[in-house]
């Protein structure tokens, strides 16, 4: 049997360290990033090229994904909103061939939202979704709104790491 949990949430928040739990459990196939880009010119497309690797990895049993197509589309959105000239349509356009996943009833997503208000800046970037606190807040407005339009399994869970091992037992059961 094959069951899909995307594990979603801003960066920082403790998705890698969930992860990182995951793997050490037999039954597990934990999907990290497969492919990275520096280059902002074909940001996009290396991110598309990603998911659709991510979730082809595996065909059976427990498969947990480190972020996913929900991620990547509220990204691109997030992008568009902060900066009116980025285009968004080959994300909306892709996005559109997967979004039926998020209906089947063996796909699951959890999202982790932080209990306080301490984000993580990878970097400062106005005109990046993860380049300022303001824009993060964007993305994860963005990213729940999709998260319940789309997906027939969902969670939201504020997330700290005390309560790391109460997402893993919601992850593994």
């Amino acid at each position: 049997m094959k069951k899909i949990i995307f594990i979603e949430g801003l960066p920082g928040v403790g998705k890698t360290t969930i992860i990182n739990n995951l793997r050490n459990m037999s039954n597990v196939n934990v999907v990290d990033e497969v492919i990275n880009s520096e280059n902002d010119d074909n940001r996009t497309k290396y991110y598309l090229k990603n998911d659709d690797l991510k979730i082809n990895l595996y065909k059976e049993g427990l498969i947990v994904i480190d972020r996913g197509f929900l991620s990547t589309l509220s990204y691109e959105q997030s992008k568009k909103i902060i900066n009116d000239d980025y285009d968004d349509s080959i994300a909306l356009k892709w996005f559109n061939k997967y979004k039926n996943l998020y209906n089947k009833k063996n796909v699951f997503v959890i999202y982790l939202k932080r209990e306080i208000d301490n984000y993580y800046l990878p970097y400062e970037d106005e005109k990046d979704p993860y380049g300022s606190i303001e824009n993060q807040k964007l993305l994860e407005s963005i990213s729940i709104y999709n998260l319940k339009k789309y997906s027939r399994n969902k969670k939201i869970i504020s997330y700290s790491f005390d309560k790391m091992m109460e997402v893993i037992h919601e992850i593994i059961s």
